[in-house]
């Protein structure tokens, strides 16, 4: 009998079903879906702290431990993790769905002065980036906007907190793992290569990114990720212009 299907946001690996082995906590081998490199094209929606395939009505793809939505005037670390799925048999025709697990993939970080409050951040260093926990990730990543103010890049960073406070630098000469673009009322984002992957739209205070090519499974996450940045940053934009700034009345430079 062949298994149940899955979310489409996964894809049963036919040689790994059913399991014939025990795991290694001595629980009956699962389907993992870490055995697939690859995800589909999807709708992602960013929905209070959770992010959901829009397609799917099964739990969140990816869980953030606060909120980016008007955030906390001292809000400067957010905790994305991926929520994981197995399968497994307590009998051969009856294949269920194991208790999700979260794997801590990224720290989200956003820093508008040098560590002291007292100095801005050095041009080389970016006010919103991403730090790795996992090594299913493309790396530590920073968004870095052009002057233009209506694009960014995804650079690598450097971390190693040699020279300037011990904050994050750009890797020079480094080449982008992403960009973005507005383009109308959304912002397109491109790989390394110039291709489209992905349209970021905010629409009636909802957060969606349209994945619209098949990506790895670390270029998936890490785009999640600065996605999350992008709507962090445009949050804080949005607070600053209404009410004047989140640190006591002066206006946020980004960039």
């Amino acid at each position: 009998m062949p298994p149940p299907p899955l979310p489409s946001f996964r894809r049963i690996n036919t040689r790994t079903w059913p399991p014939t082995r025990e795991s290694e906590d001595g629980l009956p081998a699962y389907y993992d879906d870490e055995a697939d490199n690859t995800w589909p094209p999807t709708i992602l929606v960013l929905e209070g702290q959770s992010i959901y395939s829009e397609s799917s009505d099964t739990a969140p793809l990816f869980q953030l431990n606060r909120g980016l939505i008007n955030p906390r005037r001292a809000t400067t670390e957010v905790e994305l993790e991926r929520v994981k799925y197995g399968v497994r048999r307590s009998k051969p025709e009856t294949p269920t769905m194991k208790k999700p697990r979260l794997r801590h993939v990224y720290n989200l970080k956003y820093m508008n002065r040098a560590p002291g409050g007292l100095d801005s951040l050095p041009s080389g260093s970016p006010h919103y980036h991403i730090q790795s926990t996992s090594r299913q990730t493309l790396g530590h990543i920073g968004l870095k906007r052009s002057r233009i103010r209506s694009s960014y890049s995804a650079l690598s960073l450097d971390m190693s907190g040699r020279g300037d406070y011990g904050i994050p630098r750009f890797v020079k000469h480094a080449r982008p793992c992403f960009q973005t673009q507005r383009k109308g009322d959304h912002q397109e984002w491109v790989d390394s290569e110039g291709k489209a992957i992905a349209i970021q739209e905010e629409r009636d205070d909802q957060h969606k990114l349209l994945v619209t090519a098949e990506l790895s499974s670390d270029s998936m996450i890490t785009l999640v990720a600065l996605w999350c940045c992008r709507v962090w940053e445009d949050s804080v934009d949005n607070v600053d212009k209404v009410g004047g700034g989140l640190d006591g009345g002066k206006s946020i430079c980004l960039y």
